[in-house]
């Protein structure tokens, strides 16, 4: 977002100055994702994780990549796709809580993911 400061002089002379109706307010509804194509369709299982891997499967072959960090931010797991469904070790994982980033050329949705 880009924030645009304006400068406002009031006049008391002037009564548009101090008009009540001088400025609006207008709000704008806003998509906060990059797109929808994964983040509708994609499936993370078993979530929570209490095995040695988990299952991504997308809804399209097209080139993703699939990034997975822990609770503080440290990569764990990194690769490319165009398959539809994917299986991810969790063998050297700890327990805890990790975020999957599924990125793709036109859209990209995070997953909470928990590792028991």
């Amino acid at each position: 977002a880009t924030l645009n400061p304006v400068n406002v002089t009031i006049a008391s002379g002037d009564t548009a100055s101090v008009a009540a109706d001088r400025f609006a307010i207008v709000f704008e509804t806003t998509t906060l994702s990059a797109g929808d194509a994964i983040a509708a369709n994609a499936v993370v299982y078993p979530n929570p994780v209490s095995g040695e891997e988990f299952f991504i499967e997308l809804p399209n072959q097209e080139q993703t990549a699939i990034t997975v960090y822990n609770s503080l931010g440290q990569l764990v797991h990194n690769s490319q796709t165009t398959s539809a469904r994917n299986a991810i070790s969790t063998i050297n994982w700890n327990s805890g809580i990790y975020f999957v980033k599924l990125k793709s050329a036109t859209s990209q949705q995070t997953i909470k993911l928990i590792v028991k």
